[in-house]
């Protein structure tokens, strides 16, 4: 048996068991719960019912062929599974479709359980997700997952499922019957199993990335919700009968390398209206203007869409089987070659086709060629050619009853349509043979034309089908008046200038009647003989009030699409049907009288009436349709008990200010006392009304998608509720909406969630593991910054002109194309991980607009590892960062790649405590603020570049007293006044100081006299802390005296300086103020009485507390003089060297002051 009868079989047992089920047979499905058990393949199975738990024990192997429980075993909701149990398919399980767990032993040789799912013990191979788990609106694959089992995730309630990179097979009905709405195929996929999305309902996009080669049979069997299918320029393959009944895809592109349609083209989407286009480079397929579908050289024909308007078609070359079929509109057929077979199916399901013209030169007509709707055969031979014809008699019956014209030739080529105007009566005559079409009038020049008051003469030849033509074509018809049709015309008619079919069953258009006047009325009585308005038949009209006759019994779609002028509409209840749009954008429409007997509200239907504040919902309404009244201004909106479906309410009603009313009979809606509306349980919040005043909201329960759209003034929202999910759309066009963050259950950012809302900046909790696409577009943010989980940045934020900054996180793997594009403008983007990290990103679709973007690496750490043992501190009080820990630190050619290299632009200091041996190559290399730098008594190597291009760089402290190695360009490109301390026995040190020309100063202590020397000219620069004098002062804390050879304050001149020359130590000469040979000491004042203190004291006093006050005197100087200190003593360090301040420095300048 071949797998499609198998998988046939399967489908058509579980049906037949389900309908057991209904009428209560026994020993069905799902038929009365009861305890059960058994063997399977040395493994032991216990069913039992009443906790709905199914154990497997014992040792042995369950596969694909193994699905052999009773009955009652599908009702289990729990499965535990021993250790020594393996299981090899997904298929074991197949009509366990209650189950909301697996539990596997933790000593499993086999299998393991994470997340309540079935995993190979290795994370390889995904044999089941429990069909019954609604924890999780969406699940990510892991990325060791390299097999999605057969039927997997088949009636998971899953919204969508997030495949990893790295996954190369997906076996056959893998997500059958799931609730997804889209999913991404990555291209690490080889191999995908038939029917793998068979049946998904609710799913509207699917997207396989470049690297997919073939798309299995029945891939997308009855999506009949699926509008999008992206296919990547690598598919070379479509299997047969894939889009089987896809009822809303209507376009799709066929990419360069497709090559082979399994099945043909026709019997793959045949009865749909997909409009193909192919490729410029394929080699194999190519399309005329209506979608038909062809090979390169158009000798074959393999697929017309089912276009939505009844049509002609000329056939010139072969054709492929199922060509036509579900053509519902194909009226007449002419094969204008000389064609020798129509093959199978050819025209199946063709249910309007009247008359086909067929070749002399046909020898054969294969089985269910025509549909029995076939009326007339013009043939071109003889009686006696046609006898000889070939006529499969299966399904081919209307060949019999069939009027045969033989030895039938057509009267002249059909004349070319042609537009004539005569400027004297202002008429365009539409002359010629054929359905007139909107190429046909926008080929025509409208130059010269008087657009005003024209009218519109329809010739003999011509037919029209509906009014879209008038409403796409150019703007000449705007201010039309009139049709009049040749009365010989076998289509069509005119009655008061209106245009309807021959018969005037059928209003095909109203002339648009535009007038300059806003406030003209243009009337339109329908003849009372119509049955059909037909599509666009008023759209985009200047229409202001339509009688519609009593008899009517069809709207079409789009039939008052934006009729912008007509007031208000009542429809006869003779009406069952109205089409999709069929009063879409009418802005000044007020009023709308539904009939009683109308079951469905269709798509759009009042979509955009802005102005719309009354309609009834007749009680016979069973269903309301996606967008049917989103952006009206409806003052109520009453949901009866019959009013059971609502497609996406948040949508369908987004931007209504009504508050909503649920008849408390009502199966599946219920309303809070505000007209909130929810679900029956008040579990998921499904539409908040757009309030007319401001207001806040507190989140209590679930949401569904667009359930704020259009939520003009709301101004906050709080989260009561552990929420998990940002839908779609949820929050999209709250423009007064300025949240900052969401709280961290949140783990699923959807599409559009905030499009349009207020905020200037946004946060991702960690918790976030996905954002879809356009979640933040056309809001007014500038700062947005990534979580470290979210490992794909994609197009977030299109429109978004203000956004300058980008935090992205360590997770990010790719950058998607259209992430940096568009309308944005961001300037810069700060990564959390390192240069090499940022490297390995994929950044292939966004090269080009990277180079005028800053990336700053290492973003936000404050701390972390530079060497074995060492680590980093960054103190943004004191724009400090400290390096502790003993060894060497890394060295790395880029700055980049240090960890703390995006605190570049606020570090001013840098201290490195005792036991750091090393500076690593390019440690702080272009910092641009960095001022002063510490280095600990061990530092014995300064690597190259470590200090370069630092040009604040004024002051670095040597502290080792034995030899070190300073790289040659370590201080490249330092500040003008660069300044070297170190220690007197530092002579490497001060060799470099004097080869490269730099001022330096040797610090010694004299443990004698208590005092701590420094020789040469030390210059106390404005902004730099001095922290090298807080170190010397903690190093000697038995010091009682700083003594300086020359003490010179930059930036202070003498002649300006209070009170200089009261001191003889000051150089009068000096243009800054400069002390010479001084000795600055500190005393404590306590309880009355002052005593002079060392260093370590002092600092040990103020941390106790231990004061009234501290003083500072100069000593040695005739002009002696003596200062509290105690206001600025707070900046003194109070712990050894790994907490520095503004020092010592700082009261020394206060004293001079």
């Amino acid at each position: 048996m071949n797998s499609k009868i198998k998988a046939t079989l399967r489908k058509f047992l579980s049906i037949a068991l389900a309908a057991l089920t209904v009428f209560g047979c026994a020993g069905a499905a799902f038929a009365a719960d009861s305890d059960a058990s058994g063997t399977i393949n040395g493994v032991d199975w216990v069913y039992t019912s009443a906790d709905r738990t199914l154990v497997l024990s014992g040792s042995g192997t369950l596969d694909a062929s193994s699905d052999a429980f009773s009955t009652s075993a599908w009702n289990a909701e729990y499965v535990k599974i021993g250790a020594d149990v393996d299981i090899k398919s997904g298929l074991v399980f197949n009509h366990f479709n209650f189950v909301k767990a697996f539990e596997v032993d933790a000593d499993s040789k086999y299998l393991c359980s994470p997340d309540s799912m079935l995993m190979s013990k290795d994370q390889t191979v995904l044999l089941k997700y429990p069909s019954r788990n609604n924890e999780f609106s969406f699940y990510t694959i892991p990325d060791t997952v390299k097999t999605i089992s057969y039927a997997a995730f088949e009636y998971a309630p899953l919204k969508t499922v997030f495949l990893n990179d790295g996954l190369e097979t997906i076996e056959g009905f893998a997500f059958s019957n799931s609730s997804l709405l889209y999913i991404t195929i990555p291209g690490t996929v080889t191999s995908i199993g038939q029917s793998f999305l068979a049946q998904c309902s609710s799913i509207t996009k699917v997207t396989f990335e470049e690297g997919v080669t073939s798309i299995p049979t029945s891939a997308f069997d009855r999506c009949r919700n699926l509008e999008t299918v992206n296919l990547p320029d690598s598919l070379t393959t479509i299997g047969d009968i894939a889009f089987w009944d896809c009822t809303k895809l209507k376009s799709l592109k066929l990419p360069k390398n497709l090559r082979e349609f399994k099945g043909t083209p026709g019997r793959n989407m045949g009865g749909l209206n997909i409009a193909l286009t192919v490729d410029p480079e394929n080699q194999y397929f190519s399309t005329d203007e209506l979608g038909v579908l062809y090979n390169k050289d158009k000798t074959l024909l393999y697929y017309c869409p089912n276009l939505p308007y009844t049509f002609d078609y000329t056939v010139r070359c072969n054709l492929s089987e199922y060509a036509f079929k579900g053509c519902e509109n194909l009226r007449n057929v002419d094969i204008a070659c000389d064609l020798r077979v129509i093959p199978e199916n050819a025209f199946n399901g063709c249910t309007s086709l009247d008359t086909v013209t067929l070749p002399a030169t046909l020898q054969r007509i294969d089985s269910t060629a025509f549909n029995s709707s076939l009326k007339t055969v013009n043939y071109r031979g003889t009686e006696e050619l046609w006898n000889l014809i070939s006529v499969y008699s299966s399904g081919n019956n209307a060949l019999k009853s069939a009027n045969i014209v033989y030895n039938y030739s057509e009267e002249e080529e059909p004349e070319e349509i042609t537009l004539t105007y005569d400027k004297n009566s202002n008429t365009v005559t539409i002359t010629g043979s054929g359905t007139l079409t909107v190429n046909d009038l926008n080929k025509w020049s409208t130059a010269g034309i008087n657009t005003y008051g024209l009218k519109v003469k329809i010739g003999k030849g011509i037919n029209i089908t509906d009014g879209q033509i008038f409403n796409d074509c150019s703007t000449a018809f705007y201010y039309m008046t009139s049709f009049e049709v040749d009365s010989g015309n076998p289509y069509l008619s005119s009655l008061n200038g209106v245009l309807y079919n021959k018969d005037q069953t059928k209003l095909i258009r109203f002339p648009d009647k535009h007038t300059t006047a806003s406030y003209d009325v243009v009337e339109c009585t329908v003849a009372s003989t119509v049955k059909e308005i037909a599509p666009y038949a008023f759209a985009g009209t200047g229409v202001t009030d339509v009688n519609l006759p009593s008899g009517l019994e069809t709207i079409g779609d789009r039939a008052f699409y934006n009729a912008t002028k007509l007031v208000d509409i009542t429809i006869p209840d003779s009406v069952k049907t109205i089409g999709t749009g069929a009063f879409k954008n009418c802005s000044k429409m007020t009023k709308a009288t539904l009939p009683e007997g109308l079951e469905t509200i269709p798509q759009e239907c009042f979509s955009g009436c802005k102005k719309l504040e009354s309609v009834n919902i007749p009680d016979s309404i069973t269903k309301i349709s996606y967008g049917a009244f989103t952006n009206c201004a409806l003052k109520e909106i009453n949901i009866s008990k019959n009013l059971t479906v609502i497609s996406i309410p948040g949508y369908t009603f987004g931007g209504c200010p009504a508050a909503i009313t649920v008849d408390a009979a009502n199966p599946n809606y219920s309303a809070d006392e505000r007209g909130v509306l929810y679900n029956k349980d008040k579990s998921l919040l499904l539409h908040c009304p757009n309030f007319e005043k401001a207001f806040t909201f507190d989140i209590n329960c679930g949401i569904e998608q667009y359930a704020f759209y259009n939520c003009a003034n709301l101004t906050d929202v709080t989260f009561s509720y552990a929420i998990k999910k940002i839908p779609s759309a949820a929050f999209q066009n709250c423009a007064l909406l300025k949240i900052t963050t969401i709280p961290d259950t949140v783990r699923m950012i959807d599409s559009y969630a905030f499009k349009g809302c207020g905020m200037t900046e946004f946060y991702l909790p960690d918790s976030v593991e996905y954002v879809g696409d356009g979640a933040f577009g056309s809001t007014p943010l500038t700062y947005f910054e990534f979580n470290d989980t979210i490992d794909t940045f994609k197009d977030i934020f299109p429109i978004c002109q203000k956004l300058r900054t980008v935090v992205v996180g360590k997770g990010i793997k790719k950058i998607e194309i259209g992430a940096l594009g568009g309308t944005n403008k961001i300037d810069t983007i700060y990564y959390r991980g390192t240069k090499s990290d940022w490297d390995k990103i994929n950044v292939v679709d966004v090269a080009s607009a990277l180079k005028n973007i800053k990336i700053v690496y290492n973003y936000g750490q404050t701390s972390g590892v530079c060497g074995d043992n060492l680590t980093w501190s960054f103190q943004p009080d004191l724009y400090q960062i400290t390096v502790e820990g003993s060894g060497d630190m890394y060295s790395y050619d880029n700055v980049a790649d240090y960890t703390w290299s995006s605190n570049a632009n606020m570090v001013t200091g840098v201290v490195f405590g005792n036991g750091v041996t090393s500076v690593g190559k390019n440690a702080f290399n272009g910092f641009p603020y960095l001022t002063e730098v510490l280095l600990g008594s061990d530092v014995k190597n300064i690597n190259s570049l470590a200090f370069a291009n630092c040009g604040d760089l004024m002051t670095v402290a040597i502290t080792a007293e034995g030899d070190m190695e300073i790289e040659y360009d370590a201080f490249d490109n330092h500040n003008e006044k660069f300044l070297l301390i170190c220690d007197e026995k530092n002579t490497a040190a001060q060799e470099y100081a004097m080869d490269n020309d730099i001022p330096f100063v040797t610090v010694s202590y004299d443990e004698e006299n208590k005092v701590i020397n420094f020789k040469g000219t030390l210059t106390v620069f404005d902004g730099v802390a001095g922290r090298y004098l807080a170190y010397y002062a903690t190093r000697y804390s038995e010091a009682m005296y700083l003594h300086f050879d020359v003490l010179t304050f930059d930036g202070v001149k003498t002649d300006t300086a209070p009170d200089s020359n009261r001191f003889e130590c000051v150089d009068p000469d000096a243009e800054y103020l400069t002390f010479k040979d001084i000795y600055i000491k500190i005393s404590v004042m306590k309880d009355g009485e002052e005593k002079d203190v060392t260093f370590g004291e002092m600092l040990e006093r103020y941390e106790k507390g231990d004061y009234d006050g501290f003083y500072a005197e100069i000593k040695n100087d005739n002009g002696s003089d003596k200062s509290p200190i105690i206001q600025v003593i707070d900046k003194i360090i109070v712990k050894p060297i790994l907490q520095v301040t503004s020092s010592i420095i700082n009261f020394i300048r206060k004293l001079f002051k």
